[in-house]
């Protein structure tokens, strides 16, 4: 069982506020009370969690070149090629998520919960802070 599918944690034995952090960002990225607490329910999550992948999407997107400039902002109610993008990103980076190209409370909730584990302004809004985290 390991925190690491999806969250930047290093393992040195010690449960501190950066586990606990990742530990409230798995949770509400996969639809639990974000308590901190590894209790059973948390645990059977991340025993089936998937390790996430390098990203293989390449960001050619006109939509996303521009929210990586900081010129465009990708949030709720938004449809599109860029939010499919957007998508795909998430699911690379273990914030599964549908990639349907809309950007409904569910895609919001992931966005939310990887900003949370990347430590940017959790607002549920795509802003370049954000695009270039999901990149890196």
């Amino acid at each position: 069982m390991s925190l690491r599918k999806g969250h930047d944690v290093t393992a040195d034995g010690e449960f501190g506020p950066k586990t606990k952090a990742a530990v409230v960002a798995f949770q509400k990225a996969n639809g639990l009370e974000g308590d901190g607490v590894v209790g059973a329910a948390t645990a059977a999550k991340l025993d089936g969690a998937q390790a996430p992948t390098k990203p293989t999407t390449t960001p050619t997107n006109p939509e996303w070149a521009r929210v990586l400039a900081g010129g465009l902002l990708i949030r709720r109610g938004d449809r599109g090629a860029h939010v499919e993008l957007l998508q795909r990103l998430l699911t690379e980076k273990g914030f599964t998520t549908t990639v349907d190209g809309d950007f409904g409370p569910n895609t919001q909730a992931k966005v939310r919960a990887f900003q949370a584990a990347n430590r940017l302004e959790v607002d549920g809004v795509v802003g370049r802070r954000t695009a270039t985290a999901l990149q890196g």
